[in-house]
């Protein structure tokens, strides 16, 4: 998504599609992930408030700094880069950790 929003800008729309599909198989294997370690049901739904949580909080910041960046730098490939430096985190972190899960039973 953010490597065509950088190629080919004009077709925002596809590229913004792409990263909902994304997005969200990600979320169901996140959630995936916490239900297969958790013990119980209290223990799955404690470790799903702080995931949750902390990627609300992580969303809610990230708006105003690519805003800032984009301020501050003049055009929008700064923020562009920084967030797909962000997603190659998110997908080795994903990989990761859904390798640790269903590898573990």
């Amino acid at each position: 998504m953010v490597v065509g929003m950088l190629i080919v800008p004009e077709y925002a729309g596809v590229w913004a599609s792409f990263g909902v599909i994304t997005h969200s198989s990600g979320f169901v294997l996140i959630v995936t992930g916490l239900v297969r370690v958790s013990r119980s049901d209290a223990e799955a739904a404690t470790m799903s408030a702080v995931v949750q949580g902390g990627g609300y909080l992580f969303a809610a910041l990230g708006a105003p700094m690519m805003g800032a960046l984009r301020e501050a730098s003049g055009g929008w490939q700064l923020p562009l880069l920084v967030v797909a430096g962000i997603v190659l985190v998110y997908t080795a972190s994903l990989v990761s950790a859904m390798l640790t899960v269903f590898l573990r039973r």
